[in-house]
């Protein structure tokens, strides 16, 4: 019996111990394209496309679950939400970027809370229902004081806007009431024609 030594190439033994050898790197071109997209710093982009590569499993796929250990969503306190209901893996880099734009820490407070509200709002009319605000609520990072708080003051929002939408529909009936009565007095004071003139 005769044993030949085998000679292993370390480039393959190191690809399958790592994970594909073959995981590609964004050019200038198209850092510079996402950097005008999402407001990230070319470093960060570099960063985030790392992690995301190494993410990937052998058949290309990168899944929810393994995103959630993403530092830019490990730890966020809506980062469920933001992986349930904006993050589609399948759709790649540039979207996984394009849905932590507005999450970051210089993007301007109003483009955060829109942002938000967006991500809660399930019939998307840029408004939210009683419902959706107690779902963001319960997401919030806060003490059961502070919730409770942000609870009372939601409630007597929407008492008062209750109260504003009745005031507005009694309003409009009234007019609409008013404009029929008018027309109706128009109506009266119109001579028949058919009539005689004499």
């Amino acid at each position: 019996m005769c044993i030949y030594p085998v000679y292993v190439d370390t480039i393959t033994v190191i690809a399958q111990i790592m994970g594909s050898a073959a995981s590609r790197r964004l050019s200038a071109a198209e850092k510079a394209v996402i950097q005008a997209e999402s407001g990230f710093s070319i470093f960060r982009i570099g960063y985030l496309f790392d992690i995301y590569e190494s993410l990937r499993k052998k058949n290309g796929v990168v899944q929810k679950k393994d995103l959630m250990h993403c530092p830019p969503l490990a730890g966020h306190p809506l980062a469920n939400a933001i992986l349930d209901r904006r993050l589609n893996p399948s759709k790649g880099f540039r979207h996984f970027i394009n849905t932590l734009e507005p999450f970051q820490r210089r993007t301007p407070v109003e483009r955060k809370l829109l942002a938000l509200l967006r991500l809660f709002d399930n019939n998307a009319d840029d408004k939210l229902s009683s419902d959706e605000c107690f779902d963001l609520l319960l997401r919030l990072p806060c003490t059961q004081r502070e919730f409770r708080a942000m609870r009372r003051k939601l409630n007597r929002m929407l008492v008062e806007k209750a109260k504003e939408c009745a005031r507005k529909m009694v309003r409009q009936r009234a007019e609409r009431q008013a404009e029929r009565m008018v027309k109706e007095e128009a109506f009266k004071l119109v001579p028949e024609w058919d009539q005689k003139v004499e």
